[in-house]
């Protein structure tokens, strides 16, 4: 039996592709000003005032990478149509078979984003953002198009031997290869810091950067980790 399901899907690659860019020029020069004259201050108060800036303007910048969005699921395949904000009129459809999808993998922001990946027998892998309005505990319990398309999964995974099953991908920070992603950027930190203590303290405020990077990371690797063990549960 067929199921639609309305809501709007943000392109986050594209954001990120026009804004992240930007954003570390930004941080870039205020630093390096910062170490050319001195001031250890100026670095801190402007790097802290940079990295507020997207959270102030984040509404307008989501909703210009934003579109209207409906998705039919079905046993054979679900499909995407995209639809401008304005007017509603189509831009795009899509459609996945489910005999294509290899693995899939989801992951929940506070703003209540929901990220779905699915990955490709072939080769290859999709990324969509949807604005579902709800936080993993409602996605989880709810009607949601992280419930909806779990059911589906489900459905079809129901009659498939094991190697045709469409699988939940854990997240890469809690893999072998994310593990061994941190611990390099952990040791590059730790000679960063060797190197700033002993040759050059001028450039602290660039540690302070990579510091400030490194943090989140680790809270995603926790909180990737909780998620995909509660989602294993629920299979």
């Amino acid at each position: 039996m067929a199921k639609q399901y309305s809501l709007c899907v943000y392109n986050a690659k594209k954001a990120f592709a026009y804004t992240f860019p930007l954003f570390v020029l930004v941080i870039f020069l205020f630093l390096y000003t910062g170490a050319s004259i001195h001031s250890f201050a100026f670095s801190i108060i402007s790097f802290i005032i940079i990295c507020l800036i997207p959270f102030i303007f984040e509404k307008r910048i989501k909703r210009f990478f934003t579109k209207n969005a409906l998705i039919e699921f079905n046993a054979r395949f679900f499909s995407l149509q995209l639809r401008h904000i304005k007017d509603n009129t189509i831009i795009k459809e899509t459609k996945y078979n489910w005999n294509d999808i290899k693995a899939y993998k989801f992951y929940f922001t506070p703003s209540r984003l929901t990220y779905m990946d699915i990955y490709f027998k072939k080769g290859g892998w999709k990324e969509f953002g949807f604005k579902d309005n709800k936080t993993e505990e409602e996605s989880i319990n709810g009607e949601s198009i992280f419930s909806i398309f779990r059911d589906y999964v489900k459905q079809y995974n129901s009659d498939k031997e094991q190697n045709e099953k469409i699988i939940l991908k854990p997240g890469f920070l809690t893999t072998s290869s994310g593990t061994f992603f941190m611990v390099c950027i952990a040791i590059l930190i730790l000679t960063a810091i060797t190197f700033i203590l002993f040759k050059n303290p001028r450039s602290f405020p660039f540690l302070i950067m990579s510091i400030f990077i490194f943090i989140p990371l680790l809270v995603k690797r926790s909180q990737d980790k909780k998620l995909y063990e509660k989602m294993s549960k629920l299979d």
